[in-house]
């Protein structure tokens, strides 16, 4: 409300400026010529800086802080002072002219001045104080220096212009309180509609997130994160890499500990999942303990910046060549069996290469099919990284596995 009342004052201020100049000018200099009362020179002089700074106020204000977020408060603050000290100039001169002007002069000065007082409450009424002091003082310290004067004729002119300072302020209370007003109510309104804008936006939110967001995980459901997908196979310029990933085991915790720590688990693997994915991946909850990832990004070395590991299994055989391993920079290669089962007729030449290749390539090497202690003994000759297979541990029910992990820890804790 301060700032629209700042830029109706400082809208009209200049065209006040411009009147106040030309008055003072025409009233000082047209009367005196050619011998101008000196007084009156010092009072233009000094009503001449006051409306100087005035104006290099009004200039700044326009130029700099129109268009900002400025201090509406001292804005007009700023320009209440100068106006109340351009009415106080006003009403020292009307005084000094009931006492050192002719009767034409007087009138003169006495017709200028009433009109600025009439006109000030159309151009002031952003700020009320100013609407009533403005005309105040430039007609009641005259009026009453009139009716002090003991000239009947002047005295008639104290009455007149006491009269019409009454009616003035009158007015111009009316008229400020009719601005102040309309600016609340401008501003009441401006606020309601923002409020109103807010309540649409949030139901707006509201109705996109029950149709296209999951409410346990606030991931996208299936139907949101198809569409994203059907988006993108628009343009045959987008390419994504589509991961899914599924909670083994899932269901028996949910029957083990109920839906409410199953749900926690889903909230925090999808939490766990935004961190590690980019902002222009899409991620979805598939349904049940499933989810979905769409990697925007075609190239693998910036999933692989995000943890997402990339693994070649059954190297040698099918899909799985050195070309294959280069261009998707694969974090970990799996040897294919056949090669293990060569090794007892010292066929280790390709295991060897494969193993030089990842110390170029930094890569981790996986050897499956291991069955005897010399396969195991070759192996780790030649460097490999990992082991498995049935010299190890065979395939185990689920009941044994912790049987085997305690005898296993057991023997290496010795």
């Amino acid at each position: 409300m301060k700032r629209d009342a700042a830029t109706l004052l400082y809208g009209n201020a200049v065209a006040g400026i411009a009147i106040t100049l030309l008055t003072s000018s025409f009233l000082v200099f047209a009367f005196s010529y050619p011998v101008i009362d000196v007084y009156k020179l010092v009072w233009w002089c000094g009503m001449f800086t006051l409306l100087l700074i005035r104006s290099i106020d009004t200039l700044w204000w326009n130029l700099k802080l129109k268009h900002s977020d400025f201090d509406g408060e001292a804005s007009v603050k700023r320009f209440a002072f100068g106006a109340n000290i351009t009415a106080i100039m006003w009403s020292i001169y009307l005084i000094y002219s009931t006492t050192h002007s002719n009767e034409m002069e007087l009138t003169s000065t006495i017709i200028a001045v009433a009109s600025m007082a009439g006109g000030s409450v159309a151009v002031l009424n952003a700020h009320k104080f100013t609407t009533l002091f403005f005309p105040f003082a430039l007609l009641f310290p005259g009026s009453i220096a009139l009716l002090l004067s003991g000239i009947y004729s002047l005295q008639l002119l104290g009455i007149l212009g006491f009269s019409f300072s009454i009616v003035i302020l009158a007015i111009a209370k009316k008229s400020a309180d009719f601005t102040l007003h309309t600016l609340f109510l401008k501003n009441e309104n401006s606020v309601l509609i923002h409020q109103m804008e807010e309540k649409v936006k949030q139901r707006t939110q509201k109705i996109f997130e029950l149709s296209n967001i999951d409410p346990l995980t606030g991931l996208y459901n299936r139907s949101a994160f198809l569409n994203q997908l059907k988006t993108l196979t628009l343009s045959p310029a987008n390419s994504f890499a589509l991961l899914f990933i599924d909670l083994d085991g899932f269901k028996k915790i949910n029957d083990v500990n109920g839906h409410k720590i199953g749900d926690e688990i889903l909230r925090n693997t999808a939490t766990r999942i935004n961190t590690f994915t980019e902002d222009s991946s899409f991620v979805c909850r598939w349904g049940g303990d499933e989810f979905l990832i769409a990697f925007i990004s075609k190239q693998i070395k910036r999933l692989q910046a995000i943890g997402v590991k990339v693994s070649m299994d059954d190297f040698g055989t099918g899909y799985s060549s050195l070309s294959v391993m280069q261009d998707l920079a694969v974090d970990i290669v799996k040897i294919d069996r056949s090669f293990v089962n060569k090794l007892d007729n010292n066929e280790n030449a390709i295991i060897s290469a494969i193993m030089n290749i990842s110390s170029s390539l930094n890569f981790l090497v996986v050897a499956e099919g291991v069955e005897t202690i010399q396969q195991e003994k070759v192996l780790l000759e030649l460097g490999v990284h990992y082991l498995q297979g049935y010299y190890y541990a065979k395939p185990l029910e689920v009941g044994h596995i912790k049987g085997y992990l305690d005898e296993n820890y057991k023997q290496t804790s010795r």
